[in-house]
């Protein structure tokens, strides 16, 4: 019944790869280092008090999408480890509702519905959690 479970491993594995790239990009667009650079952490984010948002753009993702300073939180190690299994307990999840519709859409040879990319998937993930896009870039 539909794809091997080797099959969506391999399409997660290919959609995180595609993120840390994204990440990679973004931190080159907001002047953060990369692991390895000899220069002190305090420049990386460590203590700046405020981050320059990545402007409204097209090439923005719509979670990132700000014009102006964002307050830089602070967060904690472990708020962010939670955050991050929240987020990807919730994927899982909604993959699983995904499924159970493309099953009943393949025995009813009904359409199949679009599944959201990692970037729409954050983006309702961020939106359903906090509502507006001022507390989705806080």
């Amino acid at each position: 019944i539909g794809q091997s479970l080797a099959d969506l491993v391999m399409q997660e594995r290919e959609k995180i790869e595609s993120l840390e790239k994204e990440i990679t990009t973004l931190r080159e667009k907001m002047g953060f280092l990369n692991e390895g650079d000899n220069q002190d952490e305090e420049n990386n984010g460590g203590d700046v008090e405020y981050f320059v948002g990545l402007g409204t753009g097209k090439d923005v993702p719509k979670y990132l999408r700000w014009f102006g300073q964002v307050k830089n939180r602070m967060l904690p190690k472990r708020e962010v480890e939670h955050f991050i299994q929240d987020f990807w307990a919730a994927r899982r999840k909604e993959n699983e509702r995904i499924a159970k519709i493309e099953e009943e859409a393949r025995s009813k040879k009904k359409p199949l519905p679009a599944q959201e990319t990692i970037e729409e998937f954050m983006c309702s993930y961020l939106k359903a959690k906090h509502g507006m896009q001022a507390r989705i870039v806080d």
